[in-house]
């Protein structure tokens, strides 16, 4: 006879284990929620994880099973969503501070990689002239606006996040005239934990905006558009939970449409 054991036991039983600081994740709970982003934001967006939100690596089998894209934010992210079988074209490796011989390892292996500055793309471009085919790349723009209500920005100034929104148009030029490199689309991260689907919105269609104006120079389709969300978490007494309903609302509303 095969006994089943019941959540409750299994939790009861780590009392009889050693005093030690452990953290506990809801499968189903996360299950829930994911399905939720398809519900409400799958007709325009397909949710992506960003591995530095938590690396566990059970963790991130499980996730990687329900969402379509994979972000890794340095070289070590990259290589731990290899290391389970996530498939390269589904991760994008963002980030500032890319070490060269970094992008000469990962190079051509299938995975998309976020450019932030214009030495970074002269310097994949040089390592990529060689390849049998275009290494995909996506340009980070850095917004000159910022709607409030961000709990942490990344944009409004210039910054080591991303090309500064003036100068898009060259950086995509200079992309455009690497052989080694493909242009597939643009990338943009406002500011994180944000917990009031107004200003979430006014992001979305200024991302929008940029996104289409970059397009526009660019001349031909895009592949990929990633928009930094920043969706934020009640971590304080008295903080609300974001309502993912009122931001699908709000995103129709502001007229967010690609």
């Amino acid at each position: 006879m095969t006994k089943t054991v019941s959540l409750t036991d299994r939790l009861l039983s780590l009392r009889e284990l050693p005093p030690t600081p452990a953290y506990l994740y809801d499968a189903q709970g996360l299950a829930a929620r994911i399905a939720l982003l398809h519900d409400h934001m799958g007709a325009l967006f397909q949710p992506s994880f960003a591995i530095k939100s938590n690396p566990n690596l059970a963790l991130l089998r499980l996730i990687a099973e329900q969402v379509a894209h994979i972000d890794a934010s340095s070289f070590h992210e990259v290589e731990r969503a290899l290391s389970i079988g996530v498939a390269p074209h589904r991760i994008s490796w963002s980030g500032p501070g890319k070490r060269q011989s970094e992008l000469a390892v990962l190079a051509g292996r299938g995975i998309t990689i976020v450019v932030e500055a214009e030495d970074e793309i002269d310097a994949l471009a040089g390592i990529c002239t060689d390849l049998t085919a275009p290494q995909r790349v996506v340009l980070r723009i850095n917004p000159d606006h910022v709607p409030r209500g961000f709990g942490a920005s990344m944009s409004g100034k210039p910054s080591q996040f991303g090309i500064d929104e003036p100068r898009a148009t060259h950086a995509i030029d200079r992309i455009e005239g690497s052989a080694g490199l493909h242009l597939a689309g643009f990338h943009a991260y406002t500011g994180s934990n944000c917990l009031a689907a107004e200003p979430i919105a006014e992001n979305f269609a200024n991302l929008a905006r940029i996104f289409t104006q970059a397009a526009a120079h660019l001349g031909r389709p895009v592949e990929t558009l990633i928009f930094g969300a920043g969706f934020g978490l009640p971590y304080h007494p008295g903080q609300e939970p974001l309502d993912i309903a009122e931001v699908a609302a709000g995103r129709t509303g502001a007229g967010v449409v690609i």
